[in-house]
């Protein structure tokens, strides 16, 4: 088994064409093996570059309770049966998933593509809540790539992670 793989997890497709399908046809001519994996939709298997293999899970955005632990588990079993050696995940939802699913399957590079904060537009109680749920997804990660400088310094003020868990790559975009 090739030691150059890669998962990339999204909660939606549209994440995947914006911002990982440059990563992604890189890695392809390089050799390496890509996986997707993200909520699926009607002709999106037909969408998929050549040469990625796509699975698709029943994610949802927003707040979706019941499918937590489905997805969740659904990941867990993926990685374990896959054994990647790095995942890389991005989006509030995906993220919480694939990094504890990561985290259980004790896969080696669990890298975060932190494209935001989603706390950070709440207040009181919801602003705790989700901010707890991004001190998690940063826990379970070893490798945390913010979108730009100021995320890693508000992210280290915050205590959402220390300063040597965080790399901003190049001068920082989503991208």
């Amino acid at each position: 088994m090739s030691s150059k793989r890669i998962c990339f997890v999204t909660t939606i497709p549209s994440t995947m064409f914006a911002f990982v399908l440059p990563q992604t046809l890189r890695l392809i001519q390089e050799g390496w093996q890509v996986t997707w994996v993200c909520g699926d939709e009607p002709g999106l298997r037909e969408r998929t570059p050549v040469g990625v293999k796509f699975v698709g899970l029943p994610f949802k955005r927003g707040v979706d309770l019941f499918g937590i632990p489905k997805a969740m588990f659904l990941l867990y079993r993926l990685f374990r049966n896959e054994r990647f050696p790095l995942v890389q995940y991005s989006t509030p939802n995906a993220a919480f998933y694939a990094s504890t699913a990561a985290f259980l399957a004790r896969v080696p590079i669990r890298l975060y593509a932190q494209w935001g904060l989603r706390y950070v537009g709440f207040s009181g109680l919801p602003r705790w809540f989700f901010k707890q749920f991004e001190r998690w997804v940063c826990f379970c990660s070893t490798i945390i790539e913010p979108d730009s400088i100021s995320n890693l310094n508000f992210s280290v003020k915050e205590g959402l992670y220390p300063i040597s868990k965080g790399k901003v790559v190049g001068v920082g975009s989503a991208c």
